[in-house]
């Protein structure tokens, strides 16, 4: 059962299935890289990345209709080294 699965999937690109998928009412989603997430339609249309800095990242969630979520910002010394970031959370650089 699996292999027939395996190939009737194959048969189509995942645009393909997508397309397929989108005038139904059915539970199907693409897998997508973080770029292809940014610039899908319902992503965009929901607001899901926002734009902080030079970066645009997913939104923060949950979201709900009276509270305004915000993003962690930079911390001021931009010290992005390992072994800070890792002493910020009470951990060792080596956690061999």
């Amino acid at each position: 059962m699996r292999a027939a699965i395996v190939d009737r999937v194959g048969q189509k690109t995942r645009d393909d299935w997508d397309r397929l998928f989108a005038a139904t009412d059915a539970c199907v989603a693409p897998v997508l890289s973080l770029r292809q997430a940014r610039d899908h339609p319902h992503n965009r249309a929901r607001n899901a990345f926002v734009t902080s800095g030079a970066l645009e990242r997913p939104a923060p969630a949950p979201r709900f209709s009276r509270s305004r979520p915000t993003l962690a910002a930079m911390p001021a010394d931009r010290d992005c080294q390992a072994a800070t970031v890792l002493a910020r959370f009470g951990l060792p650089e080596n956690r061999n």
